[in-house]
């Protein structure tokens, strides 16, 4: 196994090195390299804990933004082939730290944003702290551009928190903007009713 020596995770020895070790790890799968099979990659992914697997999400993301103006050819050719044959499957695994990582990465692959949506979309789910993710997809361009995919993403993530972010109602204008339509949709009706009685 990639992450134990003779049974004992190397999580363990590493210490802090930890994090570094499961991002150089994240890197060489990315690249897919010939030292290891899909099987053994699979099976260290599998061995992290769901903390661990917040590292990798941080390398994924990282790995995608490095890629520049390549990052819908990269988020095809590395990211979706590592999360359809690497990451996790087990729902288990799904964290409202995990949700919020994953929709950073998305929000970093550019064009590619609608299929990103498409691929984790199940494991996005209800965070507690909204306004600094609500204020990256405000500012990503996003909702103007793929406001159908940036209101689902708006409704997957709230659910009844207490402090609606002030971002919300401009992401939704960015989304009406976009598809006027969406407008009156019942999603959208469900927000305005959410900052409605947040506000009042």
């Amino acid at each position: 196994m990639l992450l134990s020596v003779r049974g004992h995770p190397c999580g363990d020895l590493l210490g802090e090195h930890k994090n570094q070790y499961i991002s150089v790890l994240t890197y060489a799968a990315l690249d897919m390299s010939e030292s290891f099979t899909d099987f053994e990659f699979r099976e260290a992914f599998n061995t992290l804990t769901n903390e661990d697997l917040e590292t990798v999400l941080q390398a994924l993301t990282q790995a995608l933004e490095a890629a520049g103006d390549q990052r819908e050819a990269y988020w095809a050719n590395r990211i979706s082939p590592f999360w359809n044959n690497l990451w996790p499957k087990s729902t288990e695994r799904i964290t409202p730290r995990i949700s919020e990582l994953l929709v950073q990465l998305i929000l970093s692959a550019g064009d590619a944003f609608p299929a990103g949506y498409k691929l984790v979309r199940a494991w996005i789910i209800p965070v507690e702290f909204l306004h600094h993710l609500i204020q990256l997809l405000s500012n990503s361009g996003m909702c103007n551009k793929y406001p159908k995919e940036s209101l689902d993403i708006l409704t997957a993530l709230i659910v009844d928190q207490s402090f609606p972010p002030d971002e919300l109602s401009t992401c939704l204008e960015q989304i009406f903007a976009g598809d006027i339509t969406l407008e009156k949709s019942q999603k959208t009706e469900w927000l305005k009713i959410y900052l409605r009685r947040k506000n009042g």
